[in-house]
């Protein structure tokens, strides 16, 4: 396995006083103020990846589509500048976070920062869902009035076509 996995792992698991750390390199989850996190090493040629998980919850009952719509509209923002996604898990059902850094460009001291400020974002998102009232789903999109229809298959590319408003 590789040094640096371990030694990252071996650094986390100090930063946060687990008693065998090297066990995190090995897929030992740990748990920091009820907040679980995991790391894995995967191979994304031609660099090694370290991906770290972390279970945010479950998803609070009666506002799920506001939820799931949030967490979409994250991944968006989120995934092109920070290799970062929101899931569920399909053995839990809880929502989870991942995200994956170069394991030679990561220092551990940036990676336990990563760990603090996640526990914080979990902390604070467990607290404004626990009732499930706060995350108001938007109105559905409505497509800009500007965007024209598609021509049908079997009309002409030269035919006119006329854009149709949606309000």
């Amino acid at each position: 396995m590789n040094t640096a996995f371990i030694d990252l792992m071996r650094a986390v698991g100090d930063a946060f006083g687990v008693p065998e750390p090297e066990k995190l390199a090995d897929g030992a989850a740990i748990s920091i103020n009820n907040i679980v996190f995991s790391f894995e090493k995967t191979i994304n040629n031609p660099a090694e990846l370290v991906t770290l998980f972390v279970d945010f919850g479950p998803v609070p009952k009666g506002n799920e589509a506001a939820v799931y719509y949030h967490l979409l509209q994250e991944n968006y923002l989120e995934f092109p500048t920070q290799n970062a996604t929101y899931c569920v898990s399909s053995r839990t059902g809880n929502v989870v976070y991942a995200s994956a850094w170069a394991i030679d460009k990561l220092h551990a001291d940036v990676l336990i920062s990563k760990v603090k400020k996640l526990v914080d974002v979990v902390s604070n998102w467990r607290t404004d869902n626990a009732d499930g009232r706060l995350n108001i789903a938007p109105r559905p999109m409505r497509r800009p009035a500007f965007l024209a229809p598609l021509p049908r298959k079997n009309s002409s590319p030269h035919d006119p076509v006329t854009p149709t408003p949606y309000y």
